[in-house]
């Protein structure tokens, strides 16, 4: 902002020193070949008050400005008599001002280049009147700029959302002022010429040392003008700039959002409404005349392009952010604008030649998901507190549709999505510190947001990379189409610690498993489909939230080595449960009853909950032992992963515990394999099918129910003939949450080996 407003500063004082004699600009100059009683305005001009014209009323000074410049016109000879011209004043400024900075010099022409924008004057010259229109837009500035400025120089953080706005709304009436006074001046019939400026080379002859930065930051950003104003990027005509001024109060506004989000207190209601006012000005489909966009649809146009976007993105991001460099990243970038900004299927051969351009066709797709996900927070707010009494009991809901339809009756698309969430989801995260796992039914608006538009955008990566689905948004992904996709997408993952390099294939089955099978909603026919997808993303953005808590409190009782990981992994399964008891007791009640656990302090049953644990840790850790033998130290990152199994398991006993004895009796148990593990438990039989057809004796049907019995009772499966034997009589037997975790267990061995090399965690 600093070297914004000293650029800015630097343009309003060269327009106004276009006769910047001595007198005008440095009192204490004596010195010069034209007597000093000639250039005697009758004032004290003071340059340096200038530096404040952004901040503070200096017109005190511009009036003795405009002093000095008329008495200077009326007594410099030049070729036109009564105008100021370029020439003379530039030998002027050489000849008798030596300190007058090398980019003021630079400037006098720029200067003179936008007043011939601006008035359609001759480029060499400036016209009395043209001068006084140039004094009279200043005075207006001084007076409307200093009062937003305040704003936009802020460093207070956590302002109040209203007084955003209203500050928002300030700033858009000086855009307006400022935009009117300079519309007044302009003038825009110049027969059949084109007038037009170099943006670029306009900025560099204002720079200096202190805004540098500034111009690299323009040259970055240059795209934006031809989405804006079409045309060149680098040129502005003057028919552009009559547009430009119709669109500065509401550019204004945006650009302030821009530059003050990040000062903003914004919950999740209020972020919605800010991100909803930008892209109404943005673009408005249904008033396509009130838009900042130039370009219609199916016009064509290259409007910028990915490497455009690369090179932007950084100077929008904090010096020490981590930011990565894109340039690395230029593949998956192209893949995310087409996922973004299309709706084609992916296809491994696809011809991209010609994508990393950025169409009007494509920018309006993904302002329309954007508006479209915006509008759908709103709508579940608003509809949310309408029914909040309802919403908020502890049971199960049943909403009809059509009764909330009537409520809402222009959104009833997102109304019908509200009711089925609320009918079929079963935890949330959103307000609460962690999704509640418990017999109680816990909502809340702002998870019920989240379920929504993570809902959109999985459909989003399913639409392009996935198949039709019956199932949820109409598409579904398979586990070799999520291994693709992740493909796609694996350098930038791996380089910033999301997934680890040689286990992503096994990674996609642990959540391939853990979305199909034991999600609230999961059916188990082995599809991701949208809705499961969304209820573990709420476990992995929840236990992401809470993964250093877990890392430092274990770190308080246990050793660690000298890279802070926990190296006593008896130790952390000894005080885990107390850790996660102290902050989230009553997220897990019906857990800790099962862990034998009365209070936060007990240490509970500790043969069980260590054996519980490790088999947890064998599906959700990238390693758990060396080569050696010897266990691997725990980090931050490994307790992610321990969190989404327990949330996963915790859904599974609370959706099939329907007498609610914190276990699954027989019944339950046959419940759970009917409705989603079916499937799962097939593959494993299929996979023993030649084992099967040479034992001597015949199983009946149903083998893989059996094989799923003797798994819930014997946490194993059968591999010796004895073993079989028992598939004979074999019945349903209790389950408990070891019993999920061993199930887990099991059916994640089935698929390939993780090729990671797990020494290189020493």
């Amino acid at each position: 902002m600093v070297r914004l407003k000293n650029l800015a500063v630097l343009i309003l004082m060269s327009l106004l020193t276009l006769a910047g004699c001595s007198d005008l600009g440095m009192n204490d100059v004596v010195k010069k070949p034209i007597e000093s009683s000639r250039f005697n305005a009758g004032c004290d001009l003071n340059i340096e008050e200038f530096k404040l014209i952004l901040e503070r009323d200096v017109s005190v000074q511009i009036s003795c400005f405009q002093k000095n410049i008329d008495l200077f016109m009326r007594v410099v000879e030049s070729d036109k008599p009564g105008y100021l011209s370029r020439t003379a004043f530039e030998q002027f400024v050489i000849r008798n001002l030596p300190e007058f900075k090398p980019e003021n010099v630079r400037a006098i022409k720029s200067v003179f280049d936008i007043a011939h924008l601006i008035f359609g004057d001759d480029r060499n010259y400036l016209s009395p009147a043209s001068v006084k229109k140039i004094f009279d837009f200043v005075f207006l500035f001084n007076r409307e700029f200093p009062v937003v400025y305040p704003f936009f120089d802020s460093q207070e953080e956590n302002t109040p959302y209203y007084v955003h706005d209203l500050q928002k709304n300030r700033v858009y009436k000086a855009g307006d002022a400022i935009a009117e006074a300079l519309s007044t001046i302009y003038k825009r019939d110049r027969g059949d010429q084109i007038h037009k400026i170099n943006i670029l080379e306009i900025l560099e002859s204002f720079t200096n040392t202190e805004t540098e930065d500034v111009l690299a930051q323009t040259k970055a950003l240059i795209f934006v003008k031809r989405v804006i104003l079409g045309g060149v990027k680098e040129e502005l005509t003057h028919l552009e700039l009559s547009k430009l001024l119709e669109k500065l109060p509401s550019l204004g506004k945006v650009v302030f959002d821009i530059m003050r989000v990040g000062y903003i207190d914004l919950n999740q209601k209020s972020l919605l409404d800010f991100i909803m006012s930008d892209l109404d000005i943005i673009y408005k489909p249904d008033e396509p005349l009130k838009t900042l966009l130039h370009y219609p649809a199916g016009s064509g146009e290259r409007l910028f392009s990915v490497d455009d976007l690369i090179d932007a993105i950084p100077f929008f991001m904090d010096e020490d952010s981590g930011f990565p460099d894109l340039k690395k990243y230029r593949k998956e970038i192209l893949q995310a604008k087409i996922l973004l900004m299309s709706e084609s299927a992916y296809n491994a051969n696809e011809d991209l030649r010609g994508k990393e351009y950025i169409l009007p066709d494509d920018l309006l797709v993904l302002l329309g998901t954007a508006r479209d996900m915006a509008r759908r927070g709103q709508v579940y707010h608003k509809v949310y507190e309408f029914f909040e009494p309802y919403l908020n009991s502890p049971g199960a809901v049943n909403i009809n549709y059509s009764n909330y339809v009537l409520n809402f009756p222009s959104e009833g698309k997102y109304v019908e999505e509200f009711a089925r969430i609320a009918n079929s989801y079963r935890f949330f995260y959103g307000q609460f510190p962690m999704p509640y796992y418990s017999p109680a039914y816990r909502r809340n608006s702002e998870g019920m947001v989240e379920q929504g538009l993570m809902e959109a955008a999985l459909k989003l990566v399913a639409r392009r990379y996935g198949s039709p689905s019956p199932g949820v948004g109409g598409f579904g992904l398979s586990l070799e189409q999520l291994q693709a996709f992740i493909t796609l997408i694996k350098t930038p993952l791996v380089d910033e610690g999301l997934i680890t390099a040689g286990r992503e294939l096994k990674l996609m089955e642990n959540i391939t498993l853990l979305m199909t099978l034991f999600q609230s909603m999961s059916n188990g026919d082995g599809i991701i489909n949208i809705d499961e997808g969304s209820a573990f993303f709420t476990q992995v953005f929840a236990s992401m939230a809470h993964a250093d808590y877990f890392q430092e409190e274990i770190a308080k009782v246990c050793p660690t080595d000298t890279r802070g990981r926990i190296t006593d992994i008896d130790c952390h399964r000894s005080n885990y449960f107390n850790v996660l008891c102290s902050k989230f007791q009553d997220s897990y009640p019906s857990l800790f009853e099962s862990l034998g656990m009365k209070d936060c302090a007990d240490k509970g049953d500790q043969t069980y909950i260590k054996e519980y644990l490790k088999t947890i840790e064998f599906v959700g850790r990238t390693c758990t032992v060396f080569n050696d033998g010897t266990d691997v130290p725990i980090t931050s990152d490994d307790y992610m992963p321990i969190m989404v199994m327990l949330q996963t398991i915790e859904g599974a006993i609370l959706r099939y515990d329907t007498n609610r004895n914190n276990k699954l009796d027989p019944s339950e148990v046959r419940k759970a394999y009917d409705q989603t593990l079916k499937i799962a438990i097939e593959a494993l039989v299929e996979e023993q099918a030649s084992v099967i057809a040479k034992l001597p004796f015949n199983l009946g049907g149903a083998i893989s129910k059996k094989i799923y019995y003797y798994l819930i009772k014997h946490k194993a499966i059968p591999e010796k003939v004895g073993e079989y034997l028992k598939l004979l009589t074999i019945g349903a037997t209790t389950a408990h949450r070891d019993t999920f975790a061993a199930v887990l267990k099991i059916v994640a061995e089935q698929g390939e080996p993780s090729t990671f090399d797990c020494e290189t965690l020493r």
